[in-house]
């Protein structure tokens, strides 16, 4: 099977192949570094906060977790476009056989993307479950020093911000290269 490229096309197309392939690495490795820095900094910051009664780092921990989630996602989502566009416009190019490549397998129903997917919900639920246990120390924290009044509007601002953070990171998230429509 004839792809009709030039050879310059096609030097081209294969650069172009390797160096996404090498910024998925670059992704996965940044995910796994920040994933590492999250799980362990953040329970070490919990802990000091309530060791030391640090109000302001008791507050600070819930926004940590969020943060760290949506910088996962943000790596997570990159790493799918890049796959995104060797699938639809560097695979089909390059193919000079029957069969599909890479990219295209795992968008099959026999390949699902199921790992991803259930990678993704085990960070969202560690980093949810951090937040949670910031926000109850907090909670905790700010009724001792102001008050229930005080603390029953830092619980229903920390409740509200996490509601709204789990509806965007799953609209966010993206388990697929395939494009969503609208």
């Amino acid at each position: 099977m004839e792809s009709g490229l030039s050879s310059g096309e096609r030097d081209f197309l294969l650069a172009q192949y390797k160096a996404l392939r090498q910024e998925i690495l670059i992704l996965k490795e940044r995910r796994v570094k920040m994933l590492t820095l999250s799980l362990t900094g953040i329970p070490v910051l919990i802990a000091m906060a309530e060791k030391f009664d640090l109000l302001t780092l008791s507050l600070l921990c819930p926004v940590l977790s969020i943060a760290y989630g949506f910088m996962f996602l943000s790596e997570h989502n990159g790493a799918m476009r890049v796959g995104h566009y060797i699938r639809v416009h560097l695979e089909p190019a390059l193919k000079t056989c029957k069969g599909m490549g890479w990219e295209e397998y795992l968008e099959t129903k026999a390949a699902d993307r199921g790992p991803e997917r259930y990678h993704m919900y085990s960070v969202a639920s560690i980093l949810a479950l951090y937040y949670l246990a910031g926000s109850v120390m907090a909670t905790l924290q700010v009724t001792t020093i102001y008050g229930p009044l005080a603390a029953n509007g830092v619980a229903g601002a920390l409740v509200t911000v996490m509601v709204a953070s789990l509806f965007f990171f799953m609209r966010c998230f993206r388990c697929s290269t395939t494009e969503r429509q609208s």
